[in-house]
This record gives C-alpha cells, sequence and structure tokens, in this order.
C-alpha cells in the first residue's frame, strides 16, 4: 500500500484544529485511502482533489460520521472529535444527492431542514436574504425545477448552519451557472471569514482559488 502523507495546515490558532491522523478507509475488506494526514482550523478551506472513485465522497462521508475510519486519530483542539455530538463544531453536509423531496415545494423543504435544526424559517433570514435568487420558484414543486434550480434551493440550506459550523460539501457546484457558482463562493469565503470551515470535494478547480489548501485523495493499491 503506498504512503501518501498529504498533510495540510491552515495558519490559524492551534488549539482549534480539527487533526485527522495516520486514517485509513475502507469499504468492506477494501482500503480505499489510507495514511491521512490532514489539519484544518478556523477559518479554512479544503479541496479534495482526485479523479472519479479516487475516494473524495467517502472521506466526506468519514468526516461527517457516516463510515468509520478503519485507523488513525480524529481530534478537535486535542481532543476526539464525534461530528453527530459536537455542538462546539457542528456539521452541515452537502453531498452528492441534493437530498430534496421531490413532491415538496423548495419552501416546505427548506423549512423542513430548518425544523431539523431547531431553526424558525419564519424568523430566519435566509429566505429575506435569498443567497440565490430562488424565491420565483420557491413556491413550485422541486420535480418541475431544473437541475440548476435545485441545486440552488438546496444550498439555501447551509444559510441555516451555524457560523462556525464545518461544510462539507461534495460537488456542490453541479449544475449551477458562473453566476451562481460565483455566489456559492462568496457564500463560502464569508462564511470562512465568520470563522467557519469547509471541506470541498469537486472535480473543477474552485472559481476563487486564493485561501484554498489542496488534498489529493489518491485511491490506495494493494
Amino acid at each position: 500500500m503506498p504512503n501518501l502523507n498529504n498533510t495540510v495546515t491552515v495558519s490559524l490558532p492551534a488549539p482549534e484544529a480539527l487533526t485527522l491522523s495516520n486514517a485509513a478507509i475502507m469499504r468492506g475488506d477494501q482500503v480505499i485511502l489510507q495514511d491521512i494526514n490532514v489539519q484544518l482550523k478556523a477559518g479554512g478551506k479544503l479541496w479534495l482533489r482526485g479523479e472519479n472513485g479516487a475516494g473524495k465522497s467517502s472521506l466526506l462521508r468519514a468526516i461527517a460520521g457516516f463510515m468509520p475510519f478503519q485507523t488513525g486519530t480524529f481530534q478537535l483542539g486535542g481532543k476526539p472529535y464525534e461530528p453527530a455530538q459536537s455542538q462546539t463544531l457542528p456539521v452541515q453536509y452537502f453531498g452528492h444527492d441534493n437530498g430534496l423531496n421531490p413532491a415538496l415545494s423548495g419552501k416546505q423543504n427548506l423549512q423542513h431542514a430548518a425544523a431539523l435544526l431547531d431553526i424558525d424559517s419564519d424568523t430566519h433570514n435566509a429566505f429575506d436574504s435569498d443567497v440565490f435568487t430562488i424565491k420565483p420558484y420557491l413556491d413550485r414543486a422541486v420535480r418541475t425545477l431544473s437541475a440548476g434550480q435545485r441545486q440552488r434551493v438546496a444550498l439555501t440550506r447551509l444559510c441555516f448552519s451555524p457560523g462556525h459550523a464545518l461544510w462539507l460539501l461534495d460537488e456542490p457546484d453541479t449544475a449551477l451557472d458562473a453566476e451562481n457558482r460565483a455566489l456559492l463562493y462568496t457564500l463560502i469565503d464569508s462564511h470562512c471569514a465568520a470563522g467557519g470551515r469547509v471541506i470541498m470535494a469537486t472535480h473543477r478547480t474552485p472559481d476563487t482559488s486564493a485561501g484554498w489548501e489542496i488534498y489529493d485523495c489518491i485511491r490506495a493499491t494493494l
């Protein structure tokens, strides 16, 4: 098995570091990624880069707590980190599947997402700020929307997350045109400027390359 030795460091105060050391991910009896070493601090942006099947999505899912790391340590500020139980660093996961119910309207989907976070969507500013300009079709059933419109509705859920949250984004710019990609990266930059963190997997080079650290995902081979 290869030794990848990919270590990424974002230079902000050490006590806040989210650190993944000497980790490995398996699916069944097959190693997907190994020797994963990442350190991400408040305000950090990490781009997971790699070919199809390299393990980018699996790494995001493992960081989110949806699948286990087979080896290594996962810590926040030097203490074990469990994403599902952490109030210090909550996780907002945006997967390949946008997670929208096609029978419901965009607004109903967002209200449901807010309720899961114990947020009153009627008083939250996500609808008023309308980052992705979804108001014109917010009351339409999701099944009637284009792929780009559905993606913009789904991305609006990020506005419900706490300002210090860790965003895990899997191909978030899929189906977005240049204008809405720019809005997405502006939202990411604003989130990180406020102390949030972002780990993103995408085949495209981020539209705003400044400030992104890179972790190259290389599938483990026997």
